[in-house]
């Protein structure tokens, strides 16, 4: 099953024109970034993220996050929560993971009189620069965005429990692949 993984994922670099040689440690941007061959630093005003979401596992190796939603954000997902006054209902929980306990059992947020909850994700659509979900590889690209400084959000099932995502990525134009698993998840267990 690895070697399947591995195959796939060598063929989509081999077809997006990328090396093994192209992996690039940037903490500003993300903790991986995968630079596309050709000048990143290009004169368009397009910017594109492409995210690449795994899990990886003591035993078993790493699992493609397939099938899940992610949202580019033009603000922090817990900024925007705690601006509307939201907050986790147990200390021992961030916002972040409030959110997920929200939406997959109805409960764990806590938000003002006037926030509905339940809807909450909805409320924040103004917030919602685009959206994408993963393929069976794990990889998906939103669309063509000007460059700046976005948030990429997002949550997946975990064998034991989720991953939550809210990422701060630096995007300068041309396309740029940011690796997300376990290392940079707000949680993940």
């Amino acid at each position: 099953m690895f070697k399947q993984m591995l195959s796939v994922a060598i063929v989509m670099a081999a077809l997006c024109g990328v090396t093994a040689a192209q992996y690039v440690k940037d903490p500003i941007i993300s903790p991986y970034v995968r630079h596309p061959i050709g000048s990143p630093r290009q004169q368009s005003a397009d910017a594109q993220a492409i995210i690449q979401a795994g899990i990886v596992y003591k035993m078993g190796g790493p699992q493609a996050v397939a099938r899940v939603k992610f949202g580019l954000l033009d603000a922090s997902m817990a900024q925007l929560l705690s601006d509307q006054g939201c907050h986790a209902n147990d200390r021992n929980l961030s916002i972040l993971d409030a959110v997920v306990f929200n939406e997959k059992y109805g409960k764990g947020l806590i938000c003002p009189a006037g926030v509905d909850a339940a809807r909450l994700l909805e409320t924040l659509k103004p917030h919602l620069i685009s959206s994408v979900t993963t393929g069976f590889d794990g990889t998906a690209p939103f669309d063509l965005v000007p460059a700046g400084t976005y948030w990429i959000f997002g949550w997946a099932n975990t064998r034991k429990g989720f991953a939550v995502w809210d990422v701060k990525i630096d995007l300068r134009p041309g396309r740029w692949t940011f690796i997300l698993d376990q290392d940079n998840a707000a949680t993940s267990f």
